[in-house]
């Protein structure tokens, strides 16, 4: 502080202390004209954006970040088709993805989808609307306080997420497929799919967390959820209104094949809250594999309200099933028959062969299924295979007792599948019954209805075992 002789002294009052040594590059007005534009760098807009093109790529280095609420996403972009994001796109209002034709760029003045919409980076805006044939998102994309709607002909989402902590989340696409994908909204989430529903299986590893319930809207012609995960909360003091397009088909293994079938289902209770389900048609029901009740929801009395014309139905439970059976005047029932990845357990049985079984039933305290007077869960062999298959076929069809049998030579460490289907194209292939064969191999024989009303086709499909 000596220049010479001299001592100099510094006083410096700081009266905003808001300082920085480096500060973002900010763009006042930003226009772009080209059929493609890529953005491979950090573009701050503060006032005004336009892009005219087809084609807006942003790269994994790249960022667009909107700091202007006067920035419209529909009319900065008035000729995007397509629209592919692998880094960053930020908006503090609402944004509308989709195009929004209007003059001097159009003759006249209507709204389209865009043609493919990509998403593999991240999307923050107070509210969401996509629309767009084709919509892939195996990035995240994050609504703020506004709703996230989605509307495509063809949706693929994977690895990725959608979230809307303060608003309604809904899906409506002709076909949709949906794994390993989180999906989080502090309102309802609304499914309206009418062709094709499907997570691909049981390692599809949803989640999904909803705060105000769940509406199928649709049956999809085909497709299940059984890899699903689905968390439905309820406050305290709170009622929360679902809804299920899913075909009752009775108590029943086919009601879990091309029937919007769920994994697993969590219901969440606070104080004095409560879960009511609703048909959609008139006459629907939801099947779960997996039906778990938390917190005051184990007041299944209570805490659980199945309107007339829906039904639950259930294979496994962590209340007993036979508590939960028949409950609500018959609308949640048990689906004693079907082993599910989260209801099954594999038996080895006497004749050396491994049978998988219904987890809830084969331990029941309750139950003797094969009338032995030893009840299952003390039974080493609780169930009688040949009973169990026809009382499964009886149950599957509703058919007079007549019979026919149809036998094949089981390989060894196999899953055999027998399947059936009306006679016409549309009918879809059900299940009567799967069974693993052991390390033995050997001939079947399983005992099927002859129906007097129709004729049926039967098939066996043959899978590794898991």
């Amino acid at each position: 502080n000596f220049v010479g002789a001299v001592e100099v002294r510094y006083h410096v009052l700081v009266v905003d202390s808001a300082l920085a040594h480096v500060l973002p590059s900010l763009i006042r007005n930003l226009k772009l004209h080209s059929p493609q534009v890529v953005v491979r760098d950090t573009l701050n807009i503060t006032e005004s954006l336009l892009v005219d093109g087809d084609l807006l790529t942003i790269t994994p280095e790249g960022q667009l970040n909107m700091l202007s609420l006067n920035i419209i996403w529909s009319d900065a972009m008035p000729r995007l088709q397509s629209l592919t994001n692998e880094g960053s796109i930020k908006a503090f209002n609402s944004v509308y993805f989709a195009g929004a034709r209007r003059n001097p760029y159009y003759d006249t003045e209507f709204n389209e989808p865009y043609i493919n919409f990509v998403n593999r980076g991240s999307i923050a805006s107070e509210g969401t609307l996509i629309w767009a044939n084709y919509f892939e998102n195996s990035g995240g994309i994050n609504s703020g306080v506004g709703p996230l709607a989605v509307r495509s002909l063809a949706g693929n989402l994977k690895g990725g997420s959608l979230t809307a902590p303060a608003a309604d989340l809904s899906l409506n696409s002709t076909s949709l497929s949906v794994s390993n994908y989180l999906i989080t909204t502090g309102r309802k989430l609304i499914l309206n799919v009418s062709d094709r529903l499907t997570d691909g299986g049981i390692l599809a590893s949803n989640h999904w967390s909803v705060g105000d319930g769940v509406d199928l809207l649709v049956k999809p012609a085909t497709g299940d959820l059984l890899g699903t995960w689905l968390t439905n909360t309820a406050l305290a003091n709170v009622e929360v209104l679902n809804s299920w397009a899913g075909q009752d088909r009775g108590p029943v293994n086919a009601g879990y094949s091309n029937n919007a079938a769920l994994g697993w289902l969590v219901l969440d209770g606070g104080l004095n809250s409560q879960f009511t389900f609703n048909t959609q048609s008139g006459s629907n029901a939801l099947y779960v594999d997996y039906l778990e009740l938390k917190n005051f929801a184990t007041n299944y009395d209570e805490a659980l309200h199945v309107s007339p014309g829906m039904v639950i139905y259930f294979a496994n439970s962590n209340i007993p099933a036979e508590k939960l059976d028949n409950r609500q005047g018959g609308r949640i029932r048990w689906v004693s028959s079907y082993a599910g990845a989260h209801s099954s357990t594999n038996m080895l049985y006497f004749n050396g062969q491994t049978y998988t079984f219904n987890v809830a039933l084969v331990t029941s305290y309750q139950l003797d299924s094969d009338g032995d007077g030893v009840v299952n869960a003390r039974d080493p062999y609780p169930i009688d295979i040949g009973e169990y298959f026809r009382l499964n076929i009886a149950l599957l069809t509703n058919s007079p007792p007549t019979t026919a049998v149809l036998s094949w030579n089981a390989y060894a460490n196999t899953l055999n599948h027998l399947e059936f289907r009306l006679p016409t194209l549309l009918s879809a292939w059900q299940d009567v019954t799967n069974f693993v064969q052991g390390p033995v191999p050997g001939p079947v024989s399983v005992r099927v209805p002859v129906a007097a009303d129709a004729a049926r086709l039967y098939r066996v499909r043959v899978d590794p075992a898991p």
